[in-house]
């Protein structure tokens, strides 16, 4: 399955911010998301993540 805003969603629900792209990807993993986006996850940047609107735009861009 490709990834996309709506599993991102559905793979952070209930994540608590600021996190680190560790947290991010293992919490994604946790809840099944595909292996394209757990890799996206652990490709951001080093630093805080401050909520699921940045996490977006560092995953997929303006979209």
């Amino acid at each position: 399955m490709a990834s996309d805003p709506a599993e991102l969603l559905q793979a952070l629900a209930g994540a608590h911010y600021p996190a680190s792209k560790e947290d991010l990807a293992s919490r994604a993993r946790d809840h099944g998301a595909s292996d394209d986006l757990v890799r996206r996850l652990e490709q951001l940047p080093d630093k805080e993540i401050n909520g699921p609107d940045e996490v977006d735009r560092a995953v997929f861009g303006d979209h």
